[in-house]
């Protein structure tokens, strides 16, 4: 609350209601108390001399000049400068024109020193048009921001969107401790704003607000994993569930409207990660039951369209590509007692499966330079550190993207154990005298099963790539042996150590790591500065931090340091769903433990 660098000279509500006798007892001014008003904190106001009869500027001149255009284009990277030391907002990484950058300084400035202002003293959706237009901003939360000036462009009347847009921004502020309760009580009256005219809208049944209403409910489900630590929901949250069950009930969703496919793609992301989430089987079903396969279908031909190529459209794209597969797997499984001939439709799929592998593998090298990352030693006097090497990139929004890209392949491993489990069914029952379908039900044909044509048109190309994985399975009318299965699930567990250990080693740049004085350092001077760029790089990681700690075949050491770093980005940050992701994280390394000293007694 309290600024430092001089005498505050009052709270910043009696300074606005013209109160000359401001008691100033910081961190809240009882005056405010008493009067049941919310205390607005101190500001250090201009201590030069030669300007103290300078009035303070009022909130209509911090306004966007009327008709003011918004750039149409997120900014190049060569606009965009790191060094923000002297910018207290962490805001000199923005790449605005210089009188657009500071607007925006002046109005957070103005939101932070004065909460309740955040909505309706200023332009809103200038102000969050303009922040939000960002490469930091792009990818966020699986890229939903990204349809935001096309919703903000198109709305009309009283929306509840913005409301929603001012909770997440005060929560985000309220995380800088000098701003402190205040912000936070008008969050949370933003939020209840926006859920009371979310409600309005939903009554109304207005297709032409389909996109702002699904926007306004997942920025509403970033505020909640923001603000709270509901463990009771684990990877989910209320409102995402709100989103998919909408999303769920449109009969005629459209794939070719641009808009709806970033909140559709962006859904797809946010869901990539309920895989793992064993606690809460019923939330992944949930989740996966968003589209059909033919809508996913429909949704892949639209992310595929020609446009102008950027990394963080492949990832959408082959994120859909994903999760086609995990429903055709999931069917594969649900069937697998009933199959005619099961090794044919498995073995058809581990194809399938190493052709997108072959592809994903082929991304780094199609990178802009801007992309690039490099790898460096730390400190031996570093502690609590994965490894002793830490990947730095150009900006934390490339290292954000790479982040993504490693959690898809880990993703891909899975799926691939997932075959292999259903191999070692059929190779025990094969051997016990009971394989193939014994079931006396219907069974299904192997075509219901079978995979995407674009990656299944490919598999010649990946099977130098695949190794013992396709050619242990050439004769598919007989069962693999325990021993090639072994292997191949070795083989694999290797694969997924090893991209997880890069996502670990992006943590120091991302996070910082400490010194034995206990100084957090950072690794390269391009690490994300100021708190605000922190705590987005940090919202960005948590997800591929946690898929590092929770996916099979990590290491208990692993999934205890990782749920350290969730913790860190939990307690010291302000995000509260990494609390959550810890305790998952370490009540995984505890069932690995527990099943090693089960594993220990029997023998």
């Amino acid at each position: 609350m309290v600024y430092p660098g001089g005498p505050s000279r009052g709270c910043y509500t009696c300074r606005a209601r013209k109160v000359k006798q401001c008691d100033e007892m910081k961190p809240v001014c009882q005056r405010c108390m008493k009067g049941n008003r919310t205390c607005g904190g101190y500001r250090v106001l201009d201590s030069n001399p030669s300007k103290k009869t300078r009035k303070r500027p009022s909130s209509h001149q911090l306004q966007p000049t009327k008709g003011a255009s918004i750039p149409p284009i997120a900014p190049s990277f060569s606009q965009v400068t790191l060094n923000s030391s002297h910018n207290r907002f962490g805001f000199s990484d923005f790449s605005f024109s210089v009188p657009k950058q500071n607007l925006v300084e002046k109005q957070l400035a103005h939101c932070a020193g004065s909460p309740s202002s955040v909505h309706g003293q200023f332009d809103p959706c200038a102000f969050y048009a303009h922040i939000l237009r960002l490469p930091q901003a792009q990818s966020l939360y699986g890229g939903c921001l990204a349809a935001l000036p096309s919703v903000l462009s198109e709305l009309d009347g009283l929306s509840p969107l913005l409301p929603a847009l001012s909770a997440l921004i005060l929560t985000f502020v309220a995380e800088r401790r000098e701003y402190g309760a205040p912000a936070v009580a008008d969050a949370i009256g933003c939020y209840g704003s926006a859920l009371q005219l979310t409600r309005q809208v939903v009554e109304e049944r207005n297709e032409s607000r389909t996109c702002e209403l699904i926007l306004t409910i997942f920025i509403l489900a970033m505020y909640d994993d923001l603000a709270n630590e509901d463990h009771s929901k684990s990877t989910s949250n209320p409102h995402l569930e709100a989103a998919i069950a909408f999303v769920r009930t449109q009969k005629n969703k459209d794939f070719q409207n641009e808009t709806n496919v970033k909140l559709y793609g962006a859904l797809l992301s946010r869901a990539l990660c309920t895989c793992f989430d064993t606690e809460n089987t019923s939330h992944s079903n949930e989740f996966f039951s968003i589209f059909t396969i033919d809508e996913l279908y429909a949704l892949q031909a639209a992310l595929s369209k020609p446009s102008p190529a950027s990394p963080n459209s492949f990832i959408h794209l082959y994120t859909c590509k994903l999760l086609i597969l995990n429903l055709q797997l999931r069917q594969i499984e649900f069937a697998w007692p009933f199959l005619e001939a099961p090794l044919l439709t498995i073995s058809s799929f581990l194809e399938t499966i190493s052709s997108l592998d072959h592809q994903l593998a082929k991304w780094p090298r199609s990178l802009p330079p801007e992309w690039k990352h490099m790898t460096i030693q730390l400190p031996e006097n570093s502690v609590d550190i994965w490894a002793a090497s830490a990947h730095i990139y150009p900006t934390f929004w490339a290292g954000n993207g790479w982040a993504q890209y490693r959690t898809l392949r880990v993703v891909l491993q899975c799926l691939r154990l997932r075959c292999y489990d259903l191999l070692t069914q059929f190779a025990y029952d094969d051997r016990s005298g009971s394989g193939g379908n014994s079931t006396g039900h219907a069974s299904a044909s192997p075509s219901s099963f079978s995979p995407s044509s674009d990656a299944a048109s490919s598999t010649s190309t990946s099977t130098s790539c695949s190794g013992s994985t396709v050619s242990s399975y050439n004769d598919r009318t007989t069962s693999p042996s325990l021993h090639d299965l072994a292997s191949d699930i070795a083989t694999t567990h290797s694969k997924i150590r090893a991209l997880t250990a890069d996502i670990c080693a992006s943590m120091p740049y991302h996070l910082g790591y400490r010194a034995v004085s206990g100084e957090i350092r950072y690794p390269s001077e391009g690490f994300p500065h100021g708190k605000y760029a922190r705590l987005i790089s940090a919202c960005h990681i948590v997800w591929p931090l946690y898929v590092a700690g929770i996916v099979e075949g990590v290491t208990v050491t692993q999934r205890l340091w990782v749920s350290r770093q969730l913790d860190f980005i939990g307690r010291e940050m302000g995000v509260g769903k990494a609390v959550v992701l810890a305790g998952l994280v370490r009540g995984a390394a505890l069932g690995d433990v527990t099943l090693a000293m089960e594993y220990t007694d029997m023998w």
